[in-house]
């Protein structure tokens, strides 16, 4: 009964169009159906070449930093709107998928800025209520693949006024 439902189903979808695109069912003899049984029977198992499970790095250094954009506009919106939080949860699940993957963005907001982080520093800023150089705002977040970075972060970077000396003027 399976086999003739089957066929019956088959024929079916072949009348959602035109005859002239019709595919009629294959008509093989007996010995090229064996051969097409052993041969599917004994396939090896298909292995890709490397080059094509290859990742474009940028595209996904782009997809990601976008990705990041959106989470961060999102905290700013309005949290009682249930298409923000929707939204909110399916970005952080994209995000946290990523991540289980090998794909990590980093965010810089914060954190103690010395000049032998890898970092791209846009711009310098001085406030007088600043101690020590601190990164005001990530512009562009650092993109790790696994153990390696595929996207420099770019970095606005806020520190204490800098002190002129009148030491070294040449000395006249």
């Amino acid at each position: 009964m399976t086999g003739r439902l089957a066929e019956w189903r088959a024929s079916v979808r072949q009348h959602r169009y035109r005859k002239a695109f019709r595919i009629p069912p294959p008509t093989w003899d007996e010995e090229q159906q064996r051969w097409l049984a052993d041969t599917l029977g004994a396939a090896p198992e298909v292995v890709l070449p490397a080059e094509s499970t290859a990742v474009d790095q940028e595209a996904l250094a782009v997809s990601a930093t976008n990705l990041w954009r959106a989470l961060r506009k999102l905290q700013d919106a309005d949290d009682t709107a249930p298409a923000v939080r929707h939204a909110q949860h399916y970005l952080r699940k994209v995000r946290q998928t990523l991540a289980d993957g090998g794909l990590v963005i980093y965010d810089h907001d914060g954190e103690l800025f010395h000049p032998g982080l890898s970092l791209e520093v846009l711009a310098r800023e001085t406030s007088a209520g600043a101690e020590k150089e601190t990164v005001a705002e990530t512009v562009r977040p650092t993109v790790y693949l696994g153990d390696e970075r595929i996207q420099l972060g770019q970095v606005i970077v806020v520190g204490p006024p800098f002190e002129q000396t009148q030491e070294g003027d040449g000395g006249a």
